[in-house]
């Protein structure tokens, strides 16, 4: 096998490695965006009901 087909293999393995990273870290982007989005419903809430006790 020459060089050119070896740096192919390589290339696409490289590029399996990174789609499979990028897919965890979109996984991880998505549970912090609804953590996120929770935590301010919640604090609306909060505010809310503080707002309604005054």
């Amino acid at each position: 096998m020459n060089n050119f087909a070896q740096s192919i293999i390589i290339l696409n393995r490289r590029k399996k490695q990174v789609s499979e990273e990028l897919e965890e870290d979109k996984s991880k982007l998505l549970m912090w965006s609804k953590r996120v989005n929770l935590s301010l419903e919640n604090n609306r809430f909060d505010l809310l009901k503080e707002a309604s006790l005054q």
